[in-house]
C-alpha cells in the first residue's frame, strides 16, 4: 500500500490532469456537505455553466462519500483523497491476497496473485499516469468483491465482517466509475460462466438460500448507487456524449501491438500524448504461469486444469479484443464506449492474477519438493522484477503535462473555479430539446459563484420582450426545474438552455432552479431505503453475532470453534481446483 502510494503519500505532486480534476470535484462535494449536509449533483464554475450535471452521470457516490469524509477531518480534501486510494490499494491487494488464503495456500505464494495485479504497470498508470482516480478506485474494488463474495458463497452462515466489506466493495465498484461497473460486470460474469462450464460438477454446491442472500446484499449495495444511476440510466441519451461519435481501435493502436503489451521492461509509444501511460502485461509472472503450467500439468488434477483452461479463454479474450482492430470495431456500440482498448488491461491483469493463483496451488498441491523449491524461487524472482519495475514506473517517468501542477493544492482554489487542467467541454450538456439560435445580444449570464447546493432563487436581469436568449444554464429539464419569471424555449447547439420571460417587460425577475422530480427523486428515495435496510442488517448481524459466540463459548470456547472453522475452510478449499 506505501508502495503504491508513496508518490500520493510523500510529494505534493499534481500528476496527470484527471488528478487534480478528481480532487477538485471532491472539493465540490466537500463543500456541498458543509453548508448542505447533503451531496450536490451539480457543478457551477464559469467553465461549466450553471447546473452542470456531472453528478447524475459519473461516479456521484466516490466524490460523495470522500467529500463527506474530508468535512468530517475539518476540510481536508487532500488527505481524504489519499487516504481513499490508500484505502482501494488495501481492497486490492487484500481482496486477492485473502481469496488465495480462502483457497487453501499457505506460503508467502499467496501474495504472489495481489502483486501481480497491484505492481501491474496499468494499475500504476491508472493513479498516476492517466489521474483516472474513479475508474482505479472501481477497478481496486473487484478483488475485494470477489474474495468477500467466495467468502459468504463458503461460509455455513453469513458473517458481520465479510458481508460488510462485501457491500462496501461493491457500492464502491458500482458507484465510482460507469465504464467499470460495464466491463467489471460482463467481466466477472463471463469469468463465472467459463469456471462453471469448465468445473461443472466439480465445484462443491452452493446452497439456494445462502445465494440468495447474496444477491439480497447485492442488489441493496448497487441500490445505494440509485440516487445517480437511475437517472444516470434513464437520460444519458439525451446528453451530448451520447451522440458523439465512438472512437475507433485505430486512434490507439500503437498502445494494442504485442511489441508494447510484451514489453518485458515498461516502455511507452511515442505517439501517446501522456508521458507516463504505460500498458505492459505482466508479463514476468505470465512466464512463470507458463512454466509452472509446463512443468506441473501432469501432475495436477483434472478440475485444476480446466480451471487453467477457462482462465486462459479468458485471458486469450481479452488480448484479441485489445489487439485486433476489426474485431474491436464490430463490438455493440454500447460496450466500444469504453474509448480506448488498452483500458480492458486491468481485466487481463486480474486474468493474470487468477492463473497465478491456479499455478501456485498446483505447486503447493501437487509438485515434488525439488521441482516446489525450483518454482518458488522463480517466482520470487519474478515477483522481484515486477516490483523493481513497479518502484522504477512510480519513481521515474514524468508523470506530468504543460498544465499539470507541482502542487496539487492549487486545483482547489475554489469550487467555483474548474482547475487549470479541466478540459470537459460540457459533454453531459442537453441534446434533448430543439436547438433555438437567439440574437448574439440576447443573453443571460448567471454568476455561477451564487449557486450552492441542488437549489437557488436568484433575481436576474434578462433580454426585454419575449424574445430567447441565451443562458449559461447547462441543466436540462428533465434534471432541473424552472419556476418563476422565465420559461424555457429550447437549448443552444452547445447544449445549454435558451429561456424567454414568461409575460412581456423588462426589468428584474425572479427564478427559482433545483432538482427535477422523476428519476432523481425515485433514485434517491431508492438510495434512501437501501441505506436504512442495510443498517438495520447490520445492527441486527451484530447483536445476533454477539449472542452466538457467547452461546459458543459457553458450549466450549473460541478456540475450539475456531479450530473447527479452520478445518472446514481447508476441507473446502481441498475440494475445489
Amino acid at each position: 500500500m506505501l508502495v503504491i502510494g508513496g508518490p500520493a503519500l510523500f510529494t505534493r505532486n499534481g500528476f496527470m490532469y484527471d488528478f487534480t480534476n478528481h480532487l477538485w470535484l471532491v472539493s465540490v462535494q466537500e463543500q456541498a456537505f458543509i453548508e448542505h449536509l447533503a451531496p450536490t449533483y451539480f457543478l457551477n464554475a464559469p467553465m461549466v455553466g450553471a447546473f452542470y450535471p456531472f453528478f447524475v452521470f459519473y461516479g456521484a457516490t466516490l466524490y460523495a462519500a470522500t467529500g463527506a469524509l474530508a468535512a468530517l477531518i475539518a476540510g481536508h480534501v487532500t488527505v481524504a483523497y489519499i487516504g481513499a486510494s490508500l484505502l482501494a490499494i488495501a481492497a486490492a491487494y487484500g481482496g486477492l491476497l485473502w481469496l488465495a488464503r480462502q483457497l487453501g495456500v499457505r506460503s508467502w505464494m499467496a501474495h504472489a496473485p495481489a502483486i501481480t495485479f497491484v505492481a501491474g504497470a496499468y494499475y500504476v498508470t491508472n493513479l498516476y499516469g492517466r489521474g483516472a482516480w474513479p475508474e482505479f478506485m472501481a477497478t481496486s474494488m473487484i478483488p475485494l468483491v470477489v474474495a468477500s463474495g467466495w467468502k459468504l458463497a463458503r461460509a455455513p452462515r453469513i458473517e458481520v465482517w465479510p458481508a460488510a466489506l462485501f457491500v462496501i466493495s461493491t457500492v464502491f465498484f458500482a458507484g465510482s466509475h460507469n465504464i467499470t461497473l460495464l466491463f467489471g460486470s460482463l467481466s466477472l460474469i463471463g469469468g463465472l460462466i467459463l469456471m462453471r462450464i469448465a468445473l461443472g460438477a466439480e465445484v462443491a454446491a452452493v446452497d439456494f438460500g445462502r445465494l440468495l442472500r447474496i444477491a439480497v446484499l447485492l442488489a441493496l449495495a448497487v441500490a445505494v448507487n440509485a440516487w445517480f444511476l437511475l437517472p444516470d440510466v434513464v437520460h444519458q441519451r439525451s446528453t451530448l456524449i451520447a451522440v458523439d461519435p465512438i472512437v475507433t481501435w485505430h486512434y490507439t493502436s500503437f498502445f494494442d501491438t504485442p511489441a508494447v503489451l510484451f514489453d518485458p521492461l515498461r516502455t511507452v509509444p511515442r505517439q501517446s500524448s501522456s508521458p507516463a501511460l504505460f500498458v505492459q502485461a505482466p508479463d514476468w509472472f505470465l512466464l512463470w504461469v507458463l512454466a509452472a503450467g509446463a512443468t506441473l500439468w501432469s501432475r495436477a488434477g483434472r478440475a485444476l486444469r480446466r480451471a487453467g483452461v477457462a482462465l486462459l479463454v479468458l485471458l486469450a479474450i481479452f488480448l484479441v479484443a485489445i489487439m485486433v482492430g476489426p474485431v474491436w470495431d464490430h463490438l455493440p456500440r454500447t460496450l466500444r464506449q469504453i474509448q480506448f482498448p488498452y483500458r480492458l488491461n486491468t481485466y487481463l491483469d486480474l486474468t493474470a492474477s487468477g492463473l497465478v493463483l491456479a499455478a501456485v496451488i498446483a505447486v503447493e498441491r501437487v509438485a515434488a519438493p525439488r521441482i516446489a523449491t525450483r518454482l518458488r524461487y522463480a517466482l520470487g524472482a519474478a515477483a522481484v522484477i515486477s516490483v523493481a519495475l513497479c518502484v522504477w514506473q512510480l519513481w521515474v517517468p514524468n508523470t506530468h503535462a504543460p498544465l499539470s501542477y507541482n502542487d496539487r493544492d492549487a486545483a482547489l482554489a475554489s469550487t467555483h473555479i474548474t482547475p487549470r487542467t479541466w478540459y470537459d467541454p460540457g459533454v453531459y450538456d442537453d441534446a434533448a430539446q430543439p436547438i433555438v439560435a437567439p440574437p448574439a445580444s440576447r443573453s443571460l449570464a448567471i454568476d455561477t459563484s451564487r449557486i450552492s447546493g441542488n437549489d437557488v432563487t436568484l433575481t436576474v436581469t434578462p433580454p426585454p420582450g419575449t424574445g430567447p436568449f441565451a443562458t449559461n444554464i447547462a441543466g436540462a429539464p428533465y434534471l432541473v426545474t424552472l419556476r418563476g419569471g422565465l420559461v424555457r424555449a429550447g437549448r443552444t447547439i452547445h447544449g445549454l438552455s435558451v429561456m424567454r420571460r414568461r409575460v412581456p417587460g423588462r426589468g428584474p425577475v425572479t427564478m427559482t432552479l433545483g432538482p427535477s422530480g422523476g428519476a432523481l427523486t425515485i433514485g434517491r428515495d431508492i438510495t434512501l431505503v437501501a441505506i436504512a435496510v442495510l443498517v438495520v442488517l447490520l445492527g441486527c448481524g451484530i447483536v445476533l453475532g454477539r449472542r452466538t459466540r457467547r452461546l459458543r463459548t459457553d458450549a466450549g470456547g473460541p478456540r475450539q470453534e475456531r479450530r473447527a472453522r479452520t478445518a472446514a475452510e481447508e476441507a473446502a478449499a481441498r475440494a475445489l481446483p
